[in-house]
């Protein structure tokens, strides 16, 4: 006579709400991450061969713009390699990115229509773009908003991988900064205590910035 079996359910594990919104958000924050970071590039390559066509006293801040943008989209790239990595992670830093994302986003293609802009010469394109974007941010020049969103990129990073309770209040501080941008550039109001929406960037930034 065989034993008697007895058969024990294993409980399926539990997936609590945090680790379900990750799992979803994370392919999102991969695509609005590369958008952007592609689109950087393109920027740059285009500033490359305005610079070309400058004077030489006029290239210095130029370059130092192209610089910048190269450094905005290794750390775009980065910070998507990441939250494929540190899921968890993923819920707490989208609020901010939903700021970053569309500031960049208005920032790059604004240098865009400077750039396009056939009815100028080249210098004057890039005196227009120049000026007149610095002057968007005061006291903030174009080279220097760069800095401002890598330095934003750079401590997302740091928030991703070890979610620090001074890099969160450091970032808000620089979030608060970008939200009163965005809403003086564009027109949008992005309220502090917004939560994140599935699509609601990359095309929010579509939608509402423009082609």
């Amino acid at each position: 006579m065989e034993p008697l079996r007895i058969r024990v359910r294993t409980p399926a594990p539990r997936i609590n709400t945090r680790e379900l919104a990750a799992r979803d958000l994370g392919p999102r924050v991969l695509d609005g991450c590369c958008i952007e970071a592609e689109r950087a590039d393109r920027v740059g390559y285009c500033l490359q061969g305005l610079r070309n066509a400058l004077p030489e006293h006029l290239q210095p801040h130029l370059t130092a713009v192209i610089d910048h943008l190269q450094v905005t989209s290794y750390l775009l790239r980065d910070l998507a390699d990441k939250s494929q990595v540190h899921l968890s992670q993923v819920p707490v830093m989208i609020d901010y990115l939903n700021v970053i994302l569309p500031c960049l986003c208005r920032t790059l293609r604004d240098i865009m229509g400077y750039y396009e802009d056939k009815y100028k010469s080249k210098e004057h394109r890039w005196r227009a773009m120049y000026h007149n974007m610095s002057n968007e941010l005061p006291g903030t020049t174009l080279p220097a908003r760069f800095v401002m969103y890598n330095q934003y990129l750079e401590l997302l990073n740091y928030m991703l991988t070890r979610y620090v309770l001074q890099i969160q209040n450091r970032m808000l501080c620089d979030r608060a900064s970008l939200t009163h941008f965005l809403h003086r550039r564009a027109g949008i109001r992005i309220s502090m205590s917004t939560p994140w929406k599935p699509f609601e960037y990359g095309y929010f930034s579509c939608a509402m910035l423009g082609k």
